[in-house]
């Protein structure tokens, strides 16, 4: 028998697909300044302010650690975007599922860590504003709680069966 999405699903699935959104503009002003330095983002919004100079950091590939640890051409040290568009494309799945949980719980945790990883180095590192960073911080809290809320019903639930 196939089970409903809960409300929380389909709120985290939302969710993904903004991600999911955000990560393709982000890849797409990666790009564009990688090609063209005098391109001007959307989101650069003043000298302090410039997602274009964060997305093309030395931070925005492999969350600035793989390069430095495998080498910049190493498989892994692949675009911060493109590991959104994956992560964001599991949880969807993982939301759609309402046996796991816990999986989702365990995958919004790592998203989240990230995120409060990258704020960091977006605050104190690159002294810098990227709205399109602070995006994906908003929706990876989102999710997490969500996911959080998701995991600690699922478990009452549980609880009162047995």
């Amino acid at each position: 028998t196939r089970t409903k999405m809960t409300p929380l699903g389909v709120f985290n699935v939302i969710c993904c697909v903004l991600g999911v959104a955000i990560s393709i503009y982000a890849l797409y002003v990666e790009h564009a300044r990688e090609n063209d330095a005098s391109y001007q983002a959307m989101c650069d919004i003043g000298p302090r302010a410039s997602c274009s100079r964060v997305l093309t950091s030395s931070y925005s590939r492999g969350l600035g650690l793989v390069g430095p640890v495998l080498g910049e051409d190493h498989p892994l040290n692949v675009s911060n975007a493109v590991a959104g568009m994956v992560y964001y494309t599991i949880m969807i799945f993982l939301s759609s599922c309402c046996s796991l949980a816990g999986v989702s719980l365990l995958f919004s945790i790592a998203g989240t860590t990230a995120s409060i990883y990258l704020s960091y180095v977006l605050i104190f590192v690159l002294a810098d504003l990227c709205v399109v960073c602070l995006g994906v911080y908003v929706v990876n809290s989102a999710i997490l709680a969500s996911c959080y809320v998701t995991w600690k019903k699922q478990k009452t639930a549980k609880l009162h069966v047995q």
